[in-house]
């Protein structure tokens, strides 16, 4: 300010200014004052939850997978809130710096789903001109979308997709499906690009997210993810020549107060397993519904739900059959709920989403839909009724229940266990230890 030109204002400022400078309030910034705000911070917004809910509400998981229409205003209005990175995206964008000092040209970051790894490549892509999201499902392109917009305003953002083909933005959110196609690859220059983001970077050994990576050659390659491990043995960490620049495991983000704490249920199943045939990853279907289409075996699973459950529930089953047997079983019993899956045509799985979040449904039954990218803070049940095939597949899902929201103290998690594979790896995941949980119900 010209201290010659706005004498008084100048003064006025700088006599505020040392007031606040010299108040016995003030503390000088340094590794320990750091560490006290930071404490301070995480107690506030474990006290005011409907601050979290704010932010929650504009995240990657699922921001875009289909606001109610009566969302759209509240939507504009938060689009217009300034964005700062939180502790986990603080945590990992310096540990991306780090990596890019270090002279690496690729890096995965790994971390649990309800911390907001789709802002922190959007935070981390402010370095580069022009910028490639690949993603391999259309609501995961338009979240990202919106939540690069929120960070970059100002610069241009258009999709490329079956049906997009907006392939000049400085920011391009491509479907993988589209630009897997050579004709489309090819329209692209190989160094088009300066930064190229691979959401969900596990799925990036696939021969689709291959091609597209073999193709480009960018300034720098960055793989999201919450599971890096693949159930088919292939290495996902040669892809970014074994760089994990940061890593948060769900338990780790928990303790930090970044996730709701969740509380686990293992209720015995006493279905032998051993004698229904296990195909390459899976069960037979055909055998293991006959043994979950019994009014006996979905009893069981009610009075474990009955006894455990909060408010709003998603439940993981094994196939369409097992879900729709299961919502005639719990509709019987004045149950509000939802089968949902490829074949439901009572409603829109956006429809389903925002009646469960608004708690006109109480359970979602689901096969696999609920796996990525979908968002719903409020969901502080889960209920798994199938046997674990993918331990991947087992940590996005529970996932979906641990997003901080205002009124949540935790998640309760409902499983049945029983002596089908990969029940002990799972058990380990969650930091489950001992024969208690094993032998029974917790």
């Amino acid at each position: 300010m010209n201290a010659e030109a706005e004498p008084y204002t100048f003064q006025s400022a700088l006599d505020k200014f040392m007031q606040s400078f010299y108040h016995e309030t003030t503390l000088p910034v340094n590794p320990d004052s750091i560490a006290l705000y930071e404490e301070e911070y995480r107690k506030y917004h474990q006290k005011n939850p409907e601050m979290i809910q704010r932010i929650t509400e504009m995240e990657e998981a699922e921001f875009g997978t289909g606001l109610p229409e009566d969302k759209e205003e509240e939507t504009a209005e938060l689009s217009l809130v300034p964005i700062q990175p939180r502790l986990a995206q603080l945590d990992a964008l310096e540990a991306l710096h780090g990596t890019m000092e270090e002279q690496y040209d690729k890096a995965m970051v790994v971390m649990a789903t309800g911390l907001g790894k789709t802002y922190l490549a959007g935070f981390f892509a402010q370095r580069f001109k022009r910028v490639l999201f690949v993603a391999h499902r259309e609501e995961i392109l338009f979240q990202a979308k919106k939540s690069f917009q929120r960070i970059m305003p100002e610069r241009t953002h258009g999709i490329y997709n079956g049906q997009y083909k907006d392939g000049t933005a400085d920011c391009v959110y491509a479907s993988i499906f589209t630009l897997s196609m050579q004709k489309h690859r090819d329209g692209f220059a190989v160094d088009a690009f300066d930064l190229i983001v691979v959401d969900e970077f596990h799925h990036a050994a696939a021969k689709t997210y291959m091609s597209v990576i073999e193709h480009f050659q960018p300034k720098f390659l960055l793989g999201i993810t919450a599971t890096p491990d693949r159930l088919d043995g292939k290495d996902v960490y040669a892809l970014c020549d074994g760089n994990v620049a940061y890593q948060m495991h769900f338990i780790e983000a928990i303790r930090r107060g970044w996730l709701a704490p969740f509380q686990y249920y293992g209720v015995f199943d006493d279905t032998d397993y051993s004698q229904i045939r296990w195909i390459g990853t899976k069960y037979d279907e055909e055998q293991l519904m006959a043994v979950q289409l019994q009014e006996e075996h979905v009893e069981t699973i009610y009075a474990a739900w009955v006894r455990h459950k909060q408010t709003r529930t998603i439940s993981f089953c094994s196939s369409i059959r097992q879900a729709d047997y299961l919502a005639a079983y719990l509709r019987s019993q004045g149950v509000k709920v939802l089968s949902l899956h490829s074949r439901t045509t009572e409603m829109s799985r956006e429809e389903a989403i925002r009646q469960l979040d608004a708690g006109e449904l109480e359970v979602v039954l689901t096969v696999d839909l609920f796996n990525e990218g979908t968002d719903i803070p409020r969901v502080d049940t889960l209920l798994f009724v199938r046997p674990t095939e993918s331990l991947t597949v087992f940590t996005q899902q529970v996932g979906r229940g641990l997003r901080l929201a205002e009124g949540k103290s935790h998640c309760v998690i409902i499983d049945l266990i029983g002596n089908y594979r990969n029940a002990d790896v799972k058990l380990s995941l969650l930091d489950v230890r001992g024969d208690e949980e094993r032998s029974g119900e917790k």
